[in-house]
């Protein structure tokens, strides 16, 4: 569990919908924390902390009982008081041998921590775990600057009270991001000392769960002694442009060799592919320039690992040595895609590479074994990147939503029945963009036949069918995606049918997943955006062998987040569907799911989605 003094990288908080949120009765833990810091851009950041987490619940306990706390790697951490106090008063030291430190890189290696864990005694439902700490920290390199940036997170914990003060020689700059005004900001005249605090408690437990429910927009304050995000990044933009300037090592002058005077396209191809074989991807626990700076390119390449800003800075001299306009990129990589407030780091976590190619721009994760050209993967879109170009140069630029092509299939699949209980499957799908860039990586990150498995399953089966053999041709895995791809199968499948009384129940329903996902959020009150992705889906599903009870009916939904239709499709020995699905926004947000407009279109498609539920004759 990350603390509050942390670099911190944490969930977010949707507001919008507070009022669905779980009542702060039901709290596990609840924590006061306070922090006053003297900042000085000679010698630093000086921080004491006070922090005491109650257990109000054994969930509380669990969880808290063992706390985790995390800081950059230059700083100085120390503990002045950890201890347990009882409700009778009794106070319990942590002792020594229960702290333990270490040192660990994030996931992208692009910031390095070290954390100190404290294992607290005899903790009970009504003990409180109190912290009393100091940090030293250094200004940051290679900005130049001091920065906090705090995001309140939804990890169960109720804030009782949470104060941040600070204090400095020259001006404070700061932003919060607080739509309900949770927040009290006070600053003396001169900008130089500021109090920062919460105006009443506040819990952010939430109840619904799924893979597509996502918290976003969180409650945040960001100070820093720079004004402006852009002029922040510009010593880091600096450092990178010496570092491109640099002579390309011998590996990579070959593999430069090999691609010139090719299509643009294809050398691009070559060159992603060459970065990720030659250099392996690792989170960079390596200290070097708090981590947002590469090594040089000739250290990159004799090492042959490497992080993300490592991997693009290497693929971006490469790009740039065949005449191509390539620059390294900043952002960051998560569900929440807002810009940054003001403080840049511990905001970015990830870096990418800018192609430019007659006026368009497209994005090159070198980290990723498969690119796709026009597209980026979900957590990559519709965001704001800083591109660092010549000379120190911070532009910011918009990475595109992904287009309705990147994420669309076109489907034809006939079952035809065996024997009754098993049935022959065959298809084809037309394949597009992430799409096809996923299945890529799901087969060079495991292999041919597992990858083909999932395919089938993933595409080409319904809910509770079940795959018992198949045969699937298709084209060799790339690793730059630029063109729609054909997948053709051949399986057998088990449960395509079902018993329902004298007849049999074929059920084909194509969108029952999600609208059960969104009937359990309101079932519980859901407070979360629904990430809903821009595509669409065109497929006919057909059943041989088989006499319908009735022709299936046609249905259309139209909305401004949805349009689906089911049509049925003469088959001689059976039925058939024909659907059409397309999805127009990515997100759709808490106050959205909870209007009228939606409920009433969510209940339009489960009842149009139930046409594809097929009565047969045994």
């Amino acid at each position: 569990m990350k603390y509050l003094f942390a670099a911190v990288v944490l969930g977010s908080a949707s507001l919008a919908s507070q009022a669905a949120l779980r009542s702060p009765a039901e709290a596990p833990a609840a924590i006061e924390h306070s922090e006053s810091c003297r900042w000085d851009l000679r010698s630093g950041s000086d921080c004491r902390v006070e922090q005491s987490i109650t257990i109000l619940r054994e969930a509380g306990r669990d969880k808290n009982g063992t706390q985790t706390l995390w800081y950059e790697p230059d700083d100085k951490l120390e503990v002045r008081e950890a201890y347990t106090l009882q409700p009778d008063g009794r106070r319990i030291n942590v002792a020594t041998r229960d702290q333990q430190r270490g040192n660990a890189a994030d996931d992208n290696g692009f910031n390095n921590y070290q954390f100190l864990k404290l294992a607290f005694p005899e903790v009970k439902v009504g003990s409180k775990l109190v912290l009393h700490l100091r940090r030293f920290s250094p200004v940051i390199k290679p900005f130049g600057l001091l920065a906090k940036r705090f995001v309140f997170d939804d990890d169960d914990l109720r804030y009782d009270r949470m104060s941040y003060e600070v204090s400095a020689g020259q001006q404070l700059f700061w932003r919060v991001n607080d739509p309900q005004q949770k927040l009290d900001a006070q600053a003396d005249q001169n900008g130089r000392h500021l109090r920062i605090q919460l105006r009443a408690p506040l819990y952010l437990g939430i109840t619904e769960a799924g893979d597509r429910l996502k918290l976003r927009n969180p409650l945040q304050f960001d100070v820093s002694t720079v004004a402006d995000a852009r002029e922040a990044e510009r010593p880091a933009a600096q450092a990178i442009a010496r570092l491109l300037a640099a002579p390309l090592p011998p590996l990579a002058q070959q593999a430069v060799r090999a691609a010139s005077g090719q299509p643009w396209q294809q050398q691009v191809a070559q060159l992603l592919e060459d970065v990720n074989d030659r250099i392996r991807y690792m989170g960079d626990w390596r200290v070097s320039e708090n981590g947002v700076i590469p090594f040089p390119l000739a250290d990159i390449e004799r090492r042959g690992f490497g992080d993300c800003k490592d991997m693009a800075l290497t693929l971006t001299a490469m790009l740039r040595a065949v005449g191509l306009d390539a620059s390294v990129a900043f952002v960051r990589s998560d569900w929440d895609n807002r810009p940054p407030l003001l403080v840049t780091w511990g905001y970015f976590n990830h870096a990418i590479v800018r192609l430019k190619v007659e006026g368009v721009s497209y994005w090159l994760d070198p980290t990723s074994k498969v690119n796709a050209l026009g597209s980026t993967s979900i957590l990559l879109q519709d965001r704001v990147a800083f591109v660092l170009g010549a000379e120190g140069a911070v532009q910011p630029e918009t990475i595109p939503a992904n287009p309705p092509p990147a994420r669309f299939e076109e489907q034809v699949q006939d079952f035809t029945s065996l024997d009754g209980k098993r049935w022959r499957m065959s298809g084809s799908n037309v394949l597009h963009g992430q799409t096809v860039r996923e299945l890529f990586e799901d087969e060079l990150a495991s292999n041919r036949s597992d990858a083909d498995s999932s395919l089938v399953r993933d595409y080409f089966l319904f809910e509770n069918m079940n795959l018992r053999s198949l045969k699937v041709e298709r084209g060799t895995a790339q690793r730059l995606v630029s063109s729609p791809y054909t997948v053709t199968a051949l399986a057998t499948v088990g449960n395509v049918t079902r018993p329902l009384g004298p007849y049999r129940l074929a059920d084909l329903r194509l969108l029952r997943p999600r609208i059960e996902n969104l009937r359990d959020y309101y079932a519980q009150d859901g407070v979360s955006d629904y990430f809903l992705e821009v595509g669409g889906y065109s497929g006919v599903t057909r059943l041989h062998g088989v006499k319908p009870l009735l022709q299936a009916a046609s249905c259309k939904v139209q909305s401004r987040w949805l349009d689906y239709a089911i049509a049925p499709v003469a088959v001689v020995d059976g039925i058939g569907l024909r659907y059409e699905l397309q999805r127009k926004v990515n997100w759709v947000s808490g106050d959205e799911l909870h209007s009228e407009d939606f409920r009433q279109m969510l209940d339009q498609l489960e009842e149009c989605d139930a046409q594809a539920q097929l009565l047969l004759y045994r």
